[in-house]
């Protein structure tokens, strides 16, 4: 159902960092979040990084956008609760979209049709593709 972005989830589960293009190509910027919550526009030309300012979330795993490029999705944790959020791209704040999503996801992709495609941290590191409605919460297991 999705085999042309398989791979594409499976490099976003290796990069924690900056991982999805913030804005069109041809300004070649990219969104990034680190661990602690801070979010970064890097400029792919020049390498510069520019801080945006703190999330107000932290533990940021996985970041993504929407495929039309108006929704920047990313997931934090709060205690043991593991959210989905919505970072806004000019002051860098949060909006909790999900407070808790029942899964550990780390690494984050837009699945089209408004879902997002994720990695799920599993026991014993058997990670497991999902599709997550952000609308409702719902994690569905892909394989």
């Amino acid at each position: 159902m999705y085999p042309s972005i398989l791979p594409s989830c499976a490099r976003l589960a290796t990069a924690l960092l900056f991982t999805l293009p913030l804005l069109p190509a041809q300004s070649q910027k990219l969104l990034g979040v680190d661990f602690t919550g801070t979010a970064y526009e890097v400029d792919l030309t020049t390498g510069q990084s520019r801080n945006l300012g703190p999330t107000g979330v932290s533990g940021c795993n996985a970041m993504t956008t929407s495929a039309a490029r108006t929704i920047w999705y990313a997931t934090a944790r709060s205690g043991p609760s593991h959210q989905l959020v919505t970072i806004d791209p000019i002051d860098a704040h949060a909006t909790v979209v999900v407070p808790n999503l029942g899964a550990d996801i780390r690494g984050l992709c837009d699945g089209n049709s408004g879902e997002l495609l994720g990695i799920a941290n599993g026991a014993d590191n058997q990670d497991s593709l999902v599709r997550i409605v952000p609308s409702t919460g719902q994690v569905i297991p892909v394989g």
